[in-house]
């Protein structure tokens, strides 16, 4: 199919991009709950986050506790168009510290009877909080007198502690114009490299299965949740298995001991590449036990896509018009952005092997012809992408079959 034609047919599947906006209200309503006899402080803050089927943020809810304790009701109005998955988080002093499981919303019209959602202390794994900041999320932990801000993409920065006349300041010790600086209660002010982002608020970390990562030859594999390592040395093996302590700082490295286990993990924020596959993940991982090293790749290869918008800087070597805004921003499942004249979505598949792009569709504004050959050569390369990789700059290539970056693109300031 030729570029030209492609274009006619995501031109021709037009369908309006923001369909959630539009869906009507349906009021739903529940309790939040937990059987332990501990007692929620005054400015405890509840944060109610919904997603759709893409694995998209939806909406949230969130009110101050005041003194209140569980259960703790609560009512929503959500979209009735669509399958939600709902979660739920207790923040006390800007820290997660209560979280309940995910709960699925059919779509419908009628009142949402929720019920109760069950409530569980929130086991950090390095990480007190999310962040949500404008369109960016940040995860903050806090270790010994230090904090850590890990941004999206997985670069960390450790944050000492800095002189402020109220709240808690954190500032980096190489570039004081990157800062996080609590002012109590939920919220939150963050610099990068003196750019300062919206004001952020906390929100309930995003569901999964926990920490994994793996390695090859040995087939080793770990995997972090619930308060708990699991780690099976090689295929068939039995899981050797700890609780996992609070990390230490080794530069920006995170390090657990579980010298109970004989063992000692290290999370480095650093592309980690599968020695068989060579998808790119977001961390780099060694696993000590019983004194032999097993090295691999952990963190899901979609984090380093998720975060943000993606601006594209060069389409299949031809660099880019001037003043030409092409973009990408990816939700668990879909695609959106801007092609340089018309807005577009679609869907993409992310597999162990590689990433693909499905049908798109988009809007049908004119604009001048060097900008309709150049969206036109966009929309024309994203079926032809076979796998991604992130590069020594942090700027995210689209690779086709054999391996060549066809599209470039950064992260947005």
């Amino acid at each position: 199919m030729t570029t030209r034609h492609l274009l006619a047919s995501l031109l021709a599947g037009m369908a309006f991009l923001g369909q959630a906006q539009g869906a009507m209200a349906r009021p739903a309503e529940g309790t939040l709950g937990y059987p332990q006899r501990i007692a929620l402080p005054e400015d405890a803050l509840v944060v109610i986050e919904w997603r759709g089927p893409d694995g998209a943020v939806a909406g949230e809810s969130r009110f101050a506790t005041e003194g209140r304790q569980v259960p703790l009701p609560f009512t929503l109005d959500l979209p009735d168009g669509m399958d939600l998955s709902l979660r739920a988080a207790v923040f006390v002093a800007g820290r997660t510290a209560w979280l309940s499981d995910m709960a699925g919303i059919v779509a419908g019209e009628t009142p949402v009877a929720i019920g109760e959602l069950r409530l569980t202390p929130f086991q950090p794994m390095g990480f007190d909080s999310v962040m949500q900041c404008g369109d960016l999320r940040l995860r903050i932990g806090f270790v010994g007198e230090d904090a850590v801000m890990e941004l999206p993409g997985g670069e960390r920065r450790v944050l000492s502690p800095a002189i402020t006349a109220s709240g808690a300041k954190y500032a980096a010790a190489d570039d004081p114009d990157t800062w996080f600086w609590s002012k109590g209660g939920t919220l939150a002010l963050v610099s990068l490299a003196g750019r300062e982002l919206p004001e952020c608020f906390p929100v309930p970390p995003a569901p999964g299965p926990g920490f994994q990562a793996a390695g090859n030859e040995p087939f080793w594999m770990l995997r972090l949740d619930e308060g708990r390592i699991s780690f099976t040395p090689n295929i068939g093996e039995d899981p050797v298995t700890a609780s996992l302590p609070a990390p230490r700082l080794d530069g920006s490295d995170f390090v657990f001991d579980a010298p109970e286990a004989a063992l000692r993990l290290r999370l480095a924020p650093r592309i980690c590449h599968d020695s068989m596959s060579g998808m790119p993940h977001p961390q780099t991982v060694t696993v000590t036990h019983d004194g032999q090293d097993y090295s691999g790749c952990g963190g899901a290869p979609l984090d380093l896509l998720l975060g943000g918008e993606w601006v594209v800087e060069d389409i299949a070597g031809g660099g880019m018009i001037d003043a030409a805004h092409v973009t990408m921003a990816f939700t668990p499942a879909r695609i959106s952005g801007q092609g340089g004249c018309n807005r577009y979505s679609g869907g993409f598949t992310l597999t162990g092997e590689g990433l693909s792009f499905g049908p798109a569709i988009a809007t049908r504004m004119a604009c001048a012809p060097a900008l309709m050959d150049q969206e036109s050569r966009f929309f024309g390369l994203l079926p032809q992408v076979a796998g991604f990789d992130i590069d020594e700059t942090g700027a995210l290539l689209l690779l086709g079959a054999d391996g060549v970056a066809m599209i470039t693109a950064r992260r947005g300031g």
